[in-house]
């Protein structure tokens, strides 16, 4: 998929670890487990192989397979894929894409379901791309605030369900229904996640339990309230 103007920029931004990304190369990492290299996950190597993501000060490096020098799951594994077999918690294979300290687990499957802790965070990477740009873009306009936030368990098996709450009811609640119907934004496609515009000034983000929403205005953050107590009164 093609990413927005806004991901590719912070794309550019972002450091990259020195990866591997020839073909040959990643094939013969697959070959060495007599396994065969799945497209998605080549795909996945060639385009987002040493991607440097922050938490805090703590890097995460994405990618399959790394060159080192290491410091998590690749570490003394340099070169090698990491791969987690089905067991109680995952039904497929699950290659470990990401090189961090950072206590979470980042795992791709040979389809290219990006998963965080053994939840599927999306089904394209690029959208999980989109959503980094995203907080980067909010996280470097001090206006913004976090006004409102919501978990919901297996929202992801009901995603187009929790979407139609989204749309119908933050627009009738926060006023903005006829004049300001909810609309993607740019850089968004079908997935488990996504981002969407009330007006000009709210930004939602519907992830795979739940959802958030930002704003620049402080007043809108009363009117949140009532979606807040019906929800609760709704799910009681």
């Amino acid at each position: 998929m093609e990413l927005s103007a806004r991901a590719k920029n912070y794309l550019t931004q972002n450091p990259r670890r020195k990866s591997i990304t020839d073909e040959k190369e990643i094939r013969a990492a697959f070959a060495r487990k007599n396994l065969e290299a799945p497209t998605e996950l080549i795909r996945f190597q060639q385009h987002y192989g040493g991607f440097t993501h922050y938490v805090w000060r703590e890097p995460i490096v994405f990618g399959i397979l790394h060159t080192g020098p290491c410091r998590g799951d690749f570490l003394g594994n340099e070169g090698e894929l990491s791969i987690e077999e089905p067991d109680e918690n995952i039904k497929e294979n699950h290659y470990v894409c990401a090189d961090t300290l950072y206590q979470e687990s980042f795992t791709i499957t040979e389809n290219g379901d990006y998963y965080e802790g053994y939840s599927l965070t999306c089904r394209l990477f690029e959208t999980q791309i989109e959503t980094f740009s995203m907080y980067d873009h909010i996280n470097h306009d001090d206006a913004y605030k976090k006004i409102y936030s919501y978990r919901e368990p297996d929202t992801a098996d009901t995603a187009e369900g929790f979407e139609r709450i989204i749309i119908a009811f933050s627009c009738k609640l926060i006023g903005f229904f006829k004049e300001f119907p909810a609309s993607r934004v740019d850089g968004y496609w079908d997935d488990v996640q996504g981002w969407y515009t009330l007006g000009d000034d709210v930004l939602v983000h519907r992830t795979n339990i739940g959802l958030n929403m930002y704003s620049k205005n402080p007043k809108i953050e009363n009117q949140i309230n009532l979606w807040d107590r019906y929800l609760r009164s709704n799910a009681a």
